[in-house]
């Protein structure tokens, strides 16, 4: 190992050491550190105000909109855009959604109550594939590279591209590009560059990068690899932050909070956190190796 290597080292084992004592401690329960009022994270129907429930039609447009990069959660049919006044470009493919079919009945008390006796399919649309989608609540534009140059230099330096729509924020492995609200929806700068390095973590897992198992061969949300996955880009946020002087009041504990949040995984294998931590160093090397 290199003196520079092993300064490298030293300096992050300080911040993990420091998260480490957080989460000894107890933090405080995470919390989305951005908002986008009128969008919601979850699927939704603007025409009819409710959201789409269940477990699958949730995840059906979740991976169409990222396969697609609308970076918008509204869906609806297409009779119910035209109703509302809008028009479905042409030349594009609904989504197929699984709609419950309700059954009502009478129960011996002579209760009436309701039940879902099959399903047929639906066909959506998002609103990206308007000709002229909804428009979406207006925000303060912000700048994120004022006072944060050094931060903006070495996410440009990597290449991976971001895109700024929607009120979600997310890692694309299909088209290799991150997905984030605009900068004037976050609590602070430092928030919005803070989940801009968590999804650049992420896509430092590409197969063309570090070839980790958790974007290369993710299988699905809740999995353990998926949670191995979210400790290592969380805390590779925050030893790039901390090597990025991305700094705010109670910043490294939010860090801990997220981090926290997979507790059950890190209860049940101890270990892992270490790994993440080491998978973590890793990516501060790449992404400072490109700069």
């Amino acid at each position: 190992m290199s003196q520079v290597d092993g300064k490298l080292a030293k300096d992050l084992a300080k911040v993990a050491d420091q998260i480490c004592a957080m989460l000894a401690d107890g933090v405080i329960p995470w919390a989305r550190p951005w908002s986008v009022d009128g969008l919601s994270l979850m699927p939704n129907n603007p025409c009819t105000g409710k959201p789409y429930n269940g477990i699958l039609n949730p995840i059906i447009l979740w991976m169409e909109e990222a396969a697609n990069n609308y970076g918008d959660s509204r869906w609806a049919g297409f009779k119910q855009w035209k109703a509302k006044g809008y028009q479905v470009a042409k030349g594009q493919k609904s989504t197929v959604i699984w709609m419950p079919l309700m059954g009502h009945g009478t129960n011996d008390a002579g209760e009436k109550f309701s039940f879902v006796r099959g399903f047929r399919l639906g066909r959506v649309f998002n609103a990206q594939q308007l000709v002229e989608p909804p428009e979406v609540p207006e925000i303060a534009k912000v700048d994120p590279a004022d006072g944060y140059k050094d931060a903006a230099r070495i996410v440009r330096s990597t290449g991976v591209k971001i895109k700024h729509r929607g009120g979600r924020a997310c890692y694309n492995p299909i088209s290799d590009e991150i997905m984030m609200p605009p900068a004037g929806a976050f609590d602070t700068v430092a928030d919005y560059w803070a989940v801009v390095l968590h999804e650049l973590s992420h896509a430092t897992g590409a197969a063309h990068r570090l070839n980790r198992p958790g974007i290369v061969e993710f299988t699905g949300f809740g999995t353990e690899a998926y949670a191995n996955e979210e400790l290592v880009a969380e805390i590779g946020s925050a030893f790039l932050g901390h090597r990025l002087g991305i700094h705010r009041e109670g910043l490294l504990e939010h860090h801990a909070s997220y981090i926290a949040s997979w507790h059950k995984r890190i209860k049940k294998d101890p270990q892992s956190l270490m790994d993440a931590i080491s998978e973590a160093g890793k990516i501060v090397r790449w992404v400072e190796g490109r700069d």
